[in-house]
């Protein structure tokens, strides 16, 4: 919910105007609405997350604030505790850094590593709320779905006559047809479409016989395979389509369609979506024609020839068994071909997301460093790219972007693109020595013999 917006400002005034709208609230003759939302109050609480800002909203052995699989508070590892312990003791606000003697006392090894792995906002705002289980940080019906499924046992079977048919619905979507058609089928074999059988089951009051054909009941099996109107043309996807079209045609509108009609239509559709692949599967045909032989590497067609200024191009690189991730540049300049390269190591982060974010904030300080302010940088991941370009889409990596935000005023000209990563192999070749490197290493062109720069 967007606090400023009119729909939370008119909920803000009738149901939760001096409280929080997690907090238990009591409400009389509350709206369809309200109830919907309190409804779903226990799956947000499941993937709601503290982020740090200042922490001193946050209490550390009660507030889901650990980045864990699922976000959780702190354990601990001794039996006596500070019940009023909050995050914000836990950072030496003079360094912005983590209390290390603080973290190693009190917690197990896990989480000090998770701890350590959170950013620290520099300009100290307030603590905030973001969903966990996303890489922007803000939630989505798709991950809300798929987190209360984890929470439902797996006794699901797909119903349907004759033997168990779980392996069918996975090859629908396999099935040469439009998407929509796909997901038709789909809702066909998982007994999910609004026919008078189902309806009536859910408890609306409507007609349970086939207003085609007069049946007592009209179930999936009956509007699709067995009505006397669709049993005149074939069932191929396109035609399984239209008869369901035609069906609501005549309960929705009174409008009854012929077979005869149904099948020219679906025909049409058919060869027209079979005619679009043919001109796709042509057109994939000549890429495969132009593209390079086996063993040679792709043109990276995407990082132009002729630039001003400085060129620099910058990976992350990230391995969950690794301690350490690494950082690597290569810089150009039009008036001096030699390159610059730099690398480095640091605490492994939360994701290799950060690890690229943290690996593009150290790339824009060794610019500054050199005083190159005209500058291109250049990324293989696209979704840095989206989270510079539009940061208040990605509140999960705030405390980053504020540092971005910040560091960018120091260049004259300033951008960051996308290439393929064919053609960030040398900066993602200086990434991948840092991370596998036993020792910390920060190295600004001065690389030992042993190093493939």
């Amino acid at each position: 919910m967007v606090p400023d917006s009119l729909f939370a400002r008119v909920f803000k005034s009738r149901y939760y105007r001096n409280t929080h709208p997690l907090d238990p609230i009591r409400s009389y003759s509350p709206s369809y609405g309200w109830r919907s939302i309190c409804s779903a109050r226990s799956l947000v609480y499941k993937g709601l997350i503290k982020r740090v800002g200042t922490g001193e909203s946050i209490s550390v052995w009660n507030d889901p604030w650990i980045p864990a699989q699922c976000p959780r508070p702190a354990l601990r590892t001794g039996p006596h505790m500070d019940p009023n312990l909050t995050v914000t003791q836990l950072i030496d606000h003079r360094t912005n850094t983590w209390r290390l003697d603080l973290l190693n006392e009190l917690f197990d090894l896990t989480d000090v590593e998770l701890i350590r792995a959170i950013p620290l906002r520099s300009n100290q705002n307030a603590d905030q709320f973001g969903w966990h289980f996303t890489k922007t940080g803000k939630y989505t019906v798709k991950s809300g779905y798929h987190l209360a499924r984890q929470e439902v046992p797996r006794t699901f079977q797909a119903s349907g006559c004759g033997p168990e048919i779980t392996s069918l619905l996975a090859s629908v979507w396999r099935v040469p047809c439009s998407p929509k058609i796909q997901h038709f089928m789909w809702q066909v074999l998982s007994g999910c479409i609004p026919v008078a059988a189902n309806l009536a089951r859910r408890g609306i009051a409507c007609d349970p016989g086939c207003v085609r054909c007069g049946a007592e009941e009209e179930t999936i099996n009956h509007a699709i395979f067995v009505c006397p109107p669709a049993r005149q043309v074939s069932t191929f996807p396109w035609l399984m389509w239209y008869i369901w079209k035609a069906r609501n045609a005549r309960v929705y509108e009174n409008i009854d369609e012929r077979p005869e009609e149904i099948v020219l239509v679906a025909e049409g559709e058919a060869m027209t979506w079979q005619h679009a692949q043919v001109e796709g599967d042509i057109m994939d045909l000549t890429s495969a024609v132009n593209a390079p032989e086996p063993g040679q590497r792709r043109p990276a067609v995407n990082l132009p020839t002729s630039f001003t200024g400085y060129r620099c191009l910058v990976d992350g690189s990230w391995k969950p068994s690794d301690p350490l991730a690494g950082a690597g540049w290569v810089c150009s300049s039009v008036q001096d071909p030699t390159l610059i390269k730099g690398a480095t190591n640091f605490r492994r982060s939360l994701s290799p997301l950060h690890a690229e974010v943290e690996a593009f904030i150290w790339a824009m300080r060794c610019m500054i460093g050199h005083d190159f302010r005209d500058v291109a940088f250049y990324t293989d991941c696209s979704d840095l790219v989206k989270m510079v370009s539009s940061p208040s889409d990605w509140p999960a990596f705030s405390a980053y972007l504020d540092d971005i935000k910040v560091d960018r005023t120091e260049f004259s000209t300033f951008s960051l693109s996308f290439i393929s990563r064919n053609a960030n192999v040398s900066a993602d070749s200086l990434a991948r020595q840092a991370r596998t490197s036993p020792h910390h290493v920060l190295y600004v062109n001065n690389f030992p013999p042993n190093w493939l720069v």
